[in-house]
């Protein structure tokens, strides 16, 4: 079949390497490419070997900063995740595979048990009992929308677009631009009439 996008997703895209990918799929065709956001989503941070198995039971530590996780230390991403989690929150990561209790607070750490062992990769989703505010668009986004622009790229996603706010502050980077607001949640199919006249295509 023929390609008529090529989607480079941030959420597992370094930002050096954003002009490079651009410029080798530019050097081989002409077909559009499409800078895709990480949005407003919760991921826990890189995990040694690249993963680590919970024990249901286990007693882990959840970083304020950036770690390497392990069998009893995990971090999350955005920072401003670490600072809204509170006492009986629960983290579900990576598709349910593991469920995080939390049970307390001791400086730049949260104590939290394990209510569901399993294997976490790195970089996996996770979603928190109760509703966070993100920022519709993270700095590394920006950053990378921003490149694009100054490579010709026109088409840009918006991932997990909650409200018709959302997509006004990314027509703020990108103009006029094509943009894809992508519906991943309750909130932004609740949201979902307020942007439909703002963005190009919802997915």
């Amino acid at each position: 079949k023929d390609v008529n996008l090529f989607r480079i997703n941030l959420s597992h895209t370094a930002l050096d390497d954003v002009p490079g990918i651009i410029s080798k799929i530019q050097s081989w065709t002409d077909v559009p490419i499409c800078l895709d956001s990480e949005g407003a989503q919760v991921r826990n941070g890189f995990m040694g070997n690249g993963h680590t198995v919970y024990q249901t039971g286990d007693s882990v530590y959840i970083h304020a900063d950036a770690i390497v996780g392990d069998r009893q230390n995990i971090s999350f991403t955005p920072d401003s995740v670490f600072s809204q989690l509170n006492t009986g929150d629960e983290i579900r990561v990576d598709f349910d595979s593991v469920v995080f209790r939390i049970t307390g607070k001791e400086g730049k750490h949260l104590m939290a048990t394990v209510l569901q062992g399993g294997r976490v990769g790195s970089n996996k989703g996770a979603v928190v009992s109760k509703l966070l505010q993100l920022a519709p668009i993270t700095p590394k986004d920006k950053a990378a929308f921003e490149i694009g622009l100054t490579m010709g790229i026109k088409n840009f996603a918006l991932s997990f677009t909650h409200c018709a706010d959302d997509v006004h502050r990314v027509r703020e980077i990108i103009g006029d631009r094509t943009l894809i607001s992508k519906i991943e949640s309750i909130q932004g199919i609740l949201n979902l009439n307020p942007f439909l006249s703002s963005s190009n295509t919802l997915i």
